[in-house]
Order: structure tokens, then sequence, then C-alpha cells
């Protein structure tokens, strides 16, 4: 539901339009993102709300699927785009003929959502591996690990 007291929130008529099947499926809460993730090609995030790393983001990536994200804080962790290593797109904030660009490539390039997706996964496993991020926070805070 928007925040209606949120200046970057949807209108309502969006929000029914979304719900209704319009525009996008609209699962709601669910209790298992896997089987979601599995049915998707890639993982479309174009948020520009400063949060840190979006688990979404991470799930998708850890299940092995491009992703196509913002160039905003948190959401930029998620992509390299080393030639050899690219893992998805950042686009520019607000940028949708960008975002459908992106969109179209994969389309377009099929064999890229495969390869890129594969990068993701060894993106995040050396970057977000939990054990790796522990003994980093441990060696900055300076704690016998």
């Amino acid at each position: 539901m928007p925040h209606y007291n949120n200046i970057d929130s949807i209108s309502e008529d969006l929000f029914d339009k979304i719900k209704s099947g319009e525009v996008i499926s609209y699962l709601g809460l669910v209790n298992d993102v896997k089987p979601y993730i599995r049915g998707a090609s890639v993982i479309v995030l174009p948020s520009y709300y400063g949060e840190g790393v979006p688990r979404c983001l991470l799930e998708g990536m850890a299940m092995g699927r491009p992703v196509i994200t913002c160039n905003s804080v948190g959401c930029r962790e998620t992509v390299t785009d080393l030639p050899d290593n690219r893992n998805g797109f950042l686009i520019p904030v607000r940028d949708i003929a960008a975002l459908a660009g992106s969109m179209m490539h994969y389309l377009s390039n099929p064999t890229d959502i495969i390869l890129n997706g594969r990068n993701g996964r060894l993106f995040a496993e050396r970057k977000f591996d939990v054990n790796l991020v522990n003994a980093q926070m441990l060696k900055i805070m300076k704690v016998a690990s």
C-alpha cells in the first residue's frame, strides 16, 4: 500500500492497477521467495531509496540471476560491470529509457542472462559471504577472530 505522506510514493490508482494485474503481477507477502526467483530470468529493482544493500538483489544473485538496479546507495554495491565479470546493469536514478534499454538487452541477448547470472553468483560469494563479512567486521573492530 502506498505511503500517502511520502513524496516518493505511487498513487492509489497505480497501486490498484498493480494489485489488479493490469501493470504487473502483485504477489503480496510470500513466505518463500525462492520459487519466484527461480521463475524469473532477471531481478529488476529500480530503487533509489538509500537503505543499504537490498536483500532481494542478494537473493537473486545467490540464485544466479543478473540484476538491473539503480546507481544509488546500497544498490550500486551489487553490480560489477567489468567486461568479463558483468552481472547486470546499473542505471541512472529515474531514467526510464535506461531501465527499458537494460531489460531489452536481456530480451535480445538471452545468453547474457546465463553468463551474467553466473557472474553475479560468483560476485555474491566473493563480496557478500557472511563469513567473509563477519571476519572483516572483526578485523575493523580489532577483535580477535
